[in-house]
């Protein structure tokens, strides 16, 4: 199952891969939206989830936003009919990421959230990697300083990616070079 943006600036759609070279567009799309009365509702877009099954319940993490870009949450007990929370959720906001945060990869191993994230300025759109962890993946407790920071040769750094082998962790990303 693949989620991604929808044809709509600011929808989410479910893809459901039966083979394959088949692709099957779900129904239900979009199946998560920013709308009127809502917290997002003057939000131009939804956008990059991470899904989670956790116990009997799907979680999922997206970013959305306009000027900031903040860190959301929506579950479901299916993985296609999803509930946004009524709010966004706690988002670091130290100075190397003022314009809030993007790309967010999360785990949970053991009762502990953890996630990775690009860090957004105003100064630099890819900031750095940031890194939080949480008890309830709802309020979150983040690293002051970027784990991995741009440097000259790699200005921008962002799309965390993260696999756990044995007790190490591979941390994977995107690098904007300079021209």
């Amino acid at each position: 199952v693949i989620l991604s943006p929808a044809g709509n600036l600011g929808d989410l759609e479910i893809r459901i891969i039966w083979e394959s070279n088949n692709w099957t567009m779900n129904p239900l799309n979009p199946v998560l939206r920013h709308g009127v009365g809502s917290w997002d509702q003057s939000h131009i877009y939804i956008s990059i989830p991470r899904v989670l099954k956790i116990n009997n319940e799907y979680v999922m993490w997206y970013v959305s936003g306009s000027s900031t870009i903040l860190l959301a949450r929506a579950t479901s007990p299916d993985g296609l009919e999803w509930t946004k929370g009524q709010s966004p959720l706690s988002t670091p906001f130290f100075s190397w990421c003022d314009g809030g945060i993007n790309g967010a990869w999360v785990r949970y191993e053991n009762g502990v959230y953890s996630i990775w994230f690009e860090g957004l300025s105003t100064s630099n759109p890819h900031a750095g990697l940031g890194y939080g962890t949480s008890s309830d993946g709802i309020q979150w407790s983040y690293q002051s300083t970027p784990i991995l920071s741009p440097s000259t040769d790699k200005p921008g750094i962002m799309s965390p990616a993260v696999v756990k082998v044995g007790q190490e962790f591979y941390v994977y990303y995107a690098v904007e070079k300079n021209q």
